[in-house]
């Protein structure tokens, strides 16, 4: 028998289970948790909702910081409020006092990507109606 014990040799890994319960258990650390970007389009968009724009900034340079990047879905909010477009003066003040670089481009590009959205739902909305 001592011959089998050579021949088969032994995985030095844990068994897979206890991977995963490892994992279970590790996930459940909240010391390593990181956000996501959907995770800060959601601050965002209530703190926008609430009219706090210091906020919005804040939110838009710590997630550059935290290596998210701004999505489609970061400015919903000038089209999910009440206010809706009336909004923009406020933000262009926000996003004047970003840090400089990439967190300000970005925001910027995120803007103009979500204003010319909201201008080609329009243009395909009138167009429907001109028919």
């Amino acid at each position: 028998m001592p011959v089998l014990r050579t021949l088969v040799q032994r995985n030095p890994n844990p068994p897979y289970f206890l991977c995963n319960i490892y994992r279970l258990f590790n996930a459940q650390n909240t010391e390593s948790y990181e956000p996501t970007a959907t995770h800060y389009d959601n601050l965002i968009n209530a703190a926008a909702g609430k009219g706090d724009f210091a906020a919005v900034g804040n939110l838009l340079n710590k997630r550059v910081r935290d290596g998210c990047f701004n999505t489609k879905r970061t400015f919903d909010f000038i089209t999910n409020t009440d206010d809706g477009i009336s909004v923009l003066d406020e933000l262009s003040q926000t996003l004047a006092h970003l840090d400089h670089g990439f967190p300000r481009k970005s925001a910027y590009d995120s803007l103009i990507a979500r204003l010319y959205k909201i201008n080609r739902e329009i243009a395909d909305k009138s167009a429907i109606f001109c028919r």
